[in-house]
């Protein structure tokens, strides 16, 4: 299985990661997989926290490809 990488970024570098936007989307999906398991539907609440670590991790690559390119050795 795979993990996210938490700790290869960090998100005050990233401004949109700590946007209202953004926060508004992950609180979202927290409350999709919440209600899927308060409605005892495991299927759901299954995809709904699949879909959430899927645009998890592309939320965290496309911050660390912005990092990466914000720092000084990606302009050498």
């Amino acid at each position: 299985k795979t993990l996210i990488p938490r700790s290869r970024i960090d998100a005050s570098q990233v401004g949109y990661l700590n946007s209202q936007e953004s926060r508004a989307t992950v609180n979202r999906e927290h409350h999709s997989i919440f209600e899927a398991i308060s409605r005892k539907e495991p299927e759901a609440a299954r995809a709904a926290m699949r879909m959430h670590l899927s645009n998890s991790r592309e939320r965290l690559r496309r911050a660390h490809d912005l990092a990466d390119t914000s720092t000084p050795e990606a302009f050498t």
